[in-house]
């Protein structure tokens, strides 16, 4: 999302250069030029994402000044985020310094805050840390996860979003093995050992896999004791086909992989209206009830 001084959503500007309106004292907001003192635009662009760090290297050569907001240090390399979520990768192998990357941007300037409101009529970017004024302003601040409405969700489910929601993931797949490994209830293990996917889409698809290779090439030999034969992968996905976004062809292609590669998942429809899902396995056939 853009947000330049040229649209009409903003007030027009007093000689002072902030409508009136001059930020207060001990604010670092203001028409700041980070690394010249020439009185250069001051971009701001909020997010260290794709999106964020190709506008940032886009400006490299522009006569601007440009600050750059993240609330983490690293920029995250997401299409691979799965692996880090079934422990086939670790974090540093998907997370690069985001100082590192901006070495080659020289009028780009770094900083390690949450941004936590944007005033658009006096132009001024409130963070953790203290304010930004801007000329123009960029925000690509990612997605978040959709629960379709079902809110009751948020508190039961992983999303799979950034590194932090990946690693929760992990340690949970790897402590539902290990609580496996000591029940003496006969049918715990089936309990523990079901996992539910929501979303056949790229990373539905691309966990379920890592997912599956996890449980019958690593951790199989981790846990003698379990029988991963009794593991259930359930992919749900509202419209009944995998990869519903590519060609049909590819679905199928993509179905049958996870199933030679021994994911013993089976595709599933949910009901937004009842927010219930119904599956069928070879080992599993019930409802995933709305909460």
């Amino acid at each position: 999302m853009l947000l330049s001084r040229g649209r009409a959503t903003h007030a027009p500007r007093a000689a002072d250069g902030w409508g009136g309106r001059r930020p207060e004292p001990g604010c670092d907001s203001g028409r700041v030029s980070l690394r010249r003192g020439d009185g250069r635009p001051h971009v701001v662009v909020v997010g260290a994402g794709f999106g964020g760090l190709a506008t940032v290297k886009g400006l490299r050569r522009a006569d601007v000044d440009v600050t750059l907001i993240d609330r983490h240090n690293y920029h995250l390399f997401q299409p691979l985020l799965y692996q880090v979520a079934s422990a086939l990768l670790d974090p540093s192998d998907i997370a690069h310094p985001v100082r590192s990357i901006l070495r080659g941007v020289p009028n780009c300037d770094f900083r390690l805050a949450t941004v936590t409101g944007v005033d658009f009529q006096q132009r001024i970017v409130h963070t953790s840390t203290g304010d930004l004024g801007y000329e123009h302003l960029v925000l690509a601040t990612g997605s978040a996860t959709s629960y379709f409405g079902n809110q009751a969700l948020a508190g039961r489910a992983y999303g799979l979003k950034d590194l932090g929601e990946a690693l929760a993931l992990r340690a949970r797949v790897l402590g539902v093995f290990e609580q496996a490994s000591r029940t003496a209830v006969p049918d715990e293990p089936r309990a523990l050992l079901t996992f539910v996917i929501v979303g056949a889409g790229p990373t539905g698809v691309e966990y379920a896999g890592a997912l599956s290779e996890l449980v019958h090439h690593v951790l199989k030999r981790d846990f003698p004791s379990i029988d991963v034969k009794g593991v259930d992968i359930v992919l749900v996905e509202a419209v009944g086909t995998v990869l519903s976004a590519f060609a049909a062809g590819l679905g199928r292609r993509a179905e049958a992989a996870l199933r030679a590669s021994g994911c013993a998942s089976s595709l599933s429809t949910w009901s937004p209206r009842s927010g219930r899902a119904r599956w069928s396995s070879p080992r599993v056939s019930g409802w995933l009830p709305r909460r």
